[in-house]
Order: structure tokens, then sequence, then C-alpha cells
């Protein structure tokens, strides 16, 4: 199985055996999320690690402009399902404009900002 084919394979097991845990067992799936992202710090170096790992294999098979079209897809879908919380979505976006923006946020954005260009300079060079 090639390494594309194994981020796949994890990534549909961990959508199945969410849903599952949304349907059947919400609490547990609660405390798991409570208990995840209470460690901020912990949290961030798990998603920085697997970000580049999994980043490191896309690259090699995949350019950047097929990730970000995926991506593309990605986002519509997340955004169909934050369709469900137009309140929270809402609130939650005035809290964040209301507020400083924490470094993370910029870190990320920066992130954003340096894989946008590398797909613009694919694009038009």
């Amino acid at each position: 199985m090639k390494a594309l084919e194994v981020i796949a394979l994890i990534v549909a097991i961990g959508i199945i055996v969410k849903l599952i845990a949304l349907l059947c067992c919400k609490k547990k799936w609660v405390k798991f999320v409570k208990k995840f992202y209470k460690n901020t710090g912990l949290a961030v170096l798990i998603f920085l690690i697997l970000g580049v790992v999994v980043f490191g294999y896309l690259i090699q098979e995949l350019t950047i402009i097929q990730i970000f079209a995926a991506m593309a897809f990605c986002g519509i879908l997340a955004g169909l399902s934050l369709c469900a919380y137009p309140g929270e979505i809402i609130g939650f976006a005035e809290r964040v404009l209301k507020g400083k923006l924490p470094g993370l946020v910029w870190i990320s954005g920066l992130i954003w900002l340096v894989l946008s260009i590398w797909v613009l300079v694919k694009i038009f060079y």
C-alpha cells in the first residue's frame, strides 16, 4: 500500500469512527474532544507534526495545485457541515473579531499565505 493510500485509509476509518461515535456515544466523544483540546500545546504539536508528515507525502505524489484543489473540496464539505450551526459560527466570528488574534492564528495564517503564494507562482510562472 502506498503512502497516500495509507493516509486515505486512516482518514476514511477516522471519519467512520467519528460518525459512529457521534451517533451512539455523544458524551464520550465530547469528553474526548474536551480532553484533547484542553492541552492546547500538545494539540498544536500533534497537528503540526501530522501536517508536516502528511504534506511531505502529498507533495511527493501531487502538485501544490492539486493539493489546493482537493483542499477546496474539503473546505466546501466543512462549510456545508458548519451551515447546521449558523448562530454558533456567527457568534464565534464576532468573538474572534472583537479580540486580539492569538499568535497561533498568525502562524497558521502565515502558513496559508506561503502556500497560497506558492500556488500562484506555479500557476502564473
